[in-house]
């Protein structure tokens, strides 16, 4: 599924695709992820669906490890565990503790399904009316307590994990980006669906880019302007 992006995705698919045989690429005309979520759900035919973000990867043998759990267990909804993409503590730590913050709301019935992880049965997911196009953020948790309203519990599975990019923690800083994705949850449980752009937050790889460009280049005037200082004050100190 792809909303007419210009990073050479279609090129990165068509060069996997005899790898994946029975892939399909899907172009859609509107940029908007529930739509696109729910135009990739129409398309498909199996009997789940396995929903997964733009900067989220999967292991080779995802997929099967997670069909045993499905024959195993039978549950209808679920989401995975995460790990990051690269090998910083601090990235690890942070992810480390949503997973225990996600396996805490669910114990109380709280079901956060993040979009970079959302299995559910396809026939589910029709009975839901599948994501919300008007809802521009949170649109993956709102869907989740939209299955809790019609009692399909939320399985929350340690394996198989998906690798989630922390390129937004990068690009965004953590300062900006952990006020706005608590803001969100709060705004969502306590005032509704957020259907504006309140919280400034943009989606796909250019804005990370052009962020992490803007974060760069202000750590760079930032030093100048020190070193500067740092120069100007010892100077005046020889010159004494």
């Amino acid at each position: 599924m792809d909303g007419r992006s210009e990073d050479g995705t279609k090129e990165e698919f068509l060069k996997k695709r005899k790898e994946l045989p029975q892939s399909t690429f899907i172009t859609s005309e509107k940029r908007n992820v529930s739509f696109q979520r729910n135009l990739g759900a129409g398309q498909a035919k199996g009997d789940y669906l396995v929903f997964l973000d733009g900067d989220t990867m999967i292991g080779t043998d995802f997929l099967e490890i997670l069909k045993n759990k499905i024959d195993r267990e039978g549950f209808l909804f679920a989401t995975t565990w995460i790990v990051p993409d690269t090998k910083k503590m601090m990235d690890r730590f942070l992810l480390y503790m949503g997973n225990v913050g996600l396996s805490i709301a669910g114990a109380m019935n709280i079901p956060l399904a993040g979009g970079y992880s959302t299995i559910i049965e396809r026939k589910i997911f029709y009975k839901l009316g599948g994501f919300r196009p008007e809802i521009i953020y949170n649109e993956d948790y709102e869907f989740s307590l939209n299955a809790r309203k019609r009692n399909i519990k939320l399985k929350i599975l340690r394996d198989p994990k998906v690798v989630y990019s922390t390129r937004r923690f990068h690009s965004e800083g953590l300062l900006k980006l952990i006020p706005k994705m608590i803001g969100g949850q709060l705004y969502m449980f306590f005032i509704g669906p957020i259907t504006t752009d309140i919280f400034k937050y943009k989606m796909g790889g250019k804005a990370h880019d052009e962020a992490l460009k803007n974060r760069k280049a202000w750590v760079l005037t930032a030093y100048r302007k020190t070193t500067a200082r740092l120069e100007k004050q010892v100077m005046r100190f020889f010159e004494e």
